[in-house]
């Protein structure tokens, strides 16, 4: 099994972290649905960046 560099990892575990703190603050603004789209968009986006980096970039 081939081994996965740190920065790699990081990178992922830092997308789902970003991901977690978009939900909670799209969970503190449910009144609002025109605010729930624009934090959605951050929860995905953030998970992107995360997959992006840690396959693309750091990976070797």
């Amino acid at each position: 099994m081939p081994k996965i560099p740190p920065c790699s990892r990081y990178s992922l575990v830092f997308g789902v972290i970003g991901s977690l703190i978009g939900l909670i603050n799209m969970l503190a603004t449910m009144e609002d649905p025109k605010a729930i789209g624009c934090i959605m968009a951050v929860c995905v986006l953030t998970v992107f960046y995360g997959l992006l980096l840690g396959q693309f970039i750091y990976s070797s």
